[in-house]
């Protein structure tokens, strides 16, 4: 099925339901395209390093990446379609590298 939800469109088969890509429209959706959200997560490959598997998949703000510990965004062209596990591990390494923003309270007066 093919529904409108309170985060925008998304394909629902049995009790596994998938957002559609950003930039997807719901008249373009067919099939095949259909089949290959609801397949997702798509595994990758493992990270040579830490050796978790990296999947790729889509959710309530839009595609990413896993590790099991580290998640990052996909940015731009890159879909869970088109990631190539060297794009992936890339960008799982910038995350685990980038500082981390702290969270402050403010003060109550």
């Amino acid at each position: 099925f093919l529904k409108e939800g309170r985060f925008g469109p998304y394909i629902q088969c049995g009790d596994k339901m998938k957002s559609l890509l950003p930039g997807m429209q719901m008249e373009e959706i067919t099939p095949n395209i259909a089949k290959g959200i609801i397949s997702l997560p798509k595994e990758l490959g493992k990270h040579p390093v830490s050796g978790d598997i990296i999947k790729a998949d889509t959710g309530r703000y839009g595609p990413y990446i896993s590790d099991g510990k580290v998640n990052a965004s996909l940015k731009g062209d890159l879909t869970p379609e088109n990631i190539t596990l060297e794009q992936a591990v890339e960008l799982i390494n910038q995350k685990r590298v980038a500082p981390k923003k702290k969270r402050t309270r403010k003060k109550k007066k």
